[in-house]
């Protein structure tokens, strides 16, 4: 889900948990947690969510959890990138049914009704989910491209390939979630 370098992440969040809570430790662990896996976890954020104000919400629970697990002196998890995507997976799920129960099919400034809205969440699940069923090298592409947005240039010397190869990677992944009937949010559509 997220590209996350796994390693010394484990050592970073075992760092965080033993810190005394409020301290000057914990503060400058969490900057240092926030500044490395941070920029991820709000694009991630902002697929979920309808509007920039819930992205920001939404990423302040996601990290509030992660030291609510941190206090409790849990075990890193193995694959931390997925365990946060799909941390903030649900916290969008349950954000969402929070704010549905008290503005059952009212309109946001766009006139998309909840019910609308709930679709494309569902959609973009999909996209999520679907991603897995494609092979790791065009998984990486769209990962890396499209949801953390590096440039085809550095995906391409990631690869050891040429730009142009990733654009075709990348076109084929997506038109490949497309023959899926999935739904490709736009995000994921684009260039």
């Amino acid at each position: 889900m997220l590209a996350l370098d796994n390693a010394g992440l484990a050592e970073l969040f075992e760092h965080w948990s033993r810190a005394h809570p409020g301290s000057a430790e914990e503060r400058q662990v969490s900057e240092q947690l926030i500044r490395r896996i941070g920029p991820q976890v709000l694009k991630l954020c902002t697929l979920y969510t309808r509007t920039r104000i819930e992205a920001e919400d939404l990423f302040q629970e996601t990290f509030l959890q992660l030291l609510m697990l941190a206090r409790k002196a849990s075990p890193p998890p193995l694959h931390f990138g997925a365990y946060v995507a799909g941390m903030v997976r649900n916290l969008a799920q349950h954000m969402h049914r929070d704010n549905s129960r008290t503005e059952t099919f009212s309109a946001d400034e766009h006139g998309q009704t909840t019910a609308a809205f709930e679709r494309q969440l569902e959609a973009q699940l999909d996209t999520v989910r679907y991603m897995q069923m494609l092979p790791e090298r065009m998984r990486h592409v769209v990962r890396a491209c499209l949801i953390d947005g590096h440039s085809t240039e550095e995906v391409a010397g990631e690869l050891g390939t040429t730009p142009e190869n990733v654009r075709q990677i990348r076109s084929r992944a997506v038109r490949m979630l497309r023959d899926l009937d999935v739904q490709v949010p736009e995000i994921i559509g684009e260039s």
